[in-house]
């Protein structure tokens, strides 16, 4: 279905944006990724495999848990 909400079952949508996984100790240790892709109905995802090691986040002492609670704050900024 069009994002754009019209009944067209063909369509693209360029979009450019930032993806972050925020440091909770020392902001200046978030990562950040950004990209432009048009996304379509022939292409509908889009990612990084190779964004960050899983290792680096889920470490205790690396300042991306939250707590206890094991939890990795990420944050996403989207222009259409």
């Amino acid at each position: 279905m069009d994002p754009r909400g019209t009944s067209s079952t063909k369509w693209d949508c360029f979009a450019s944006y930032r993806l972050t996984v925020t440091n909770l100790t020392e902001d200046s240790k978030s990562i950040h990724r950004d990209s432009r892709h048009i996304f379509s109905t022939k292409k509908k995802s889009h990612g990084w495999c190779d964004f960050t090691p899983s290792a680096a986040i889920l470490d205790a002492k690396s300042g991306f848990l939250v707590s206890d609670d094991c939890c990795v704050v990420i944050l996403n900024e989207i222009v259409v």
